[in-house]
């Protein structure tokens, strides 16, 4: 009986300790996610900027201006989203390694 007790908590003691990496690594990767999203939000603002530029000099049609526009805007989008899961991940992260 008290063998089946200890080999039961060294079971939840290593489950505990796999959820709480795996929620490190989740973590991890949702910070990733959220540092590539900001930089192709960069990227998206400089794109914006330069169509914008050559759709005023008449060099590119106003399709190019509203495309480089959506692009901006679901780049804003993606990092909102990233943005939001890493908050969620990092409570979990959190209440697991309180």
């Amino acid at each position: 009986m008290v063998q089946k007790a200890e080999n039961e908590r060294a079971d939840l003691i290593q489950k505990m300790y796999l959820e709480t990496m795996q929620a490190w690594y989740n973590l991890d990767d949702a910070y990733s996610q959220h540092q590539l999203s900001a930089l192709a939000l960069q990227e998206a603002e400089a794109n914006l900027h330069d169509v914008k530029a050559d759709y005023d000099a008449g060099l590119v049609p106003v399709s190019d201006l509203l495309e480089a526009q959506t692009l901006l805007l679901q780049a804003k989008n993606q990092l909102t989203d990233a943005l939001i899961d890493l908050k969620i991940k990092a409570e979990r992260y959190k209440m697991l390694t309180k």
